[in-house]
């Protein structure tokens, strides 16, 4: 199996592991792709695109409160 296939057969505990990191930490882009065990920024980058439809960076983007 190829890398690149390997890379999108990532199982789905990962991708929830990294979500869950995003979600309560402040730790980097890379330091959350690693901790999920993804071999790469760009290989976590392109399962969150498939997986989500966006990148880790914008499901990490709180809203921002108005103050009316």
């Amino acid at each position: 199996m190829s890398e690149q296939a390997r890379s999108r057969s990532r199982p789905p505990a990962a991708s929830s592991d990294a979500k869950r990191l995003l979600d309560t930490t402040d730790d980097t882009m890379t330091e959350i792709a690693f901790r999920a065990g993804f071999g790469s920024v760009r290989r976590f980058n392109a399962a969150f695109a498939d997986l989500y439809g966006r990148s880790p960076s914008s499901l990490r983007a709180k809203p921002r409160r108005r103050w009316n």
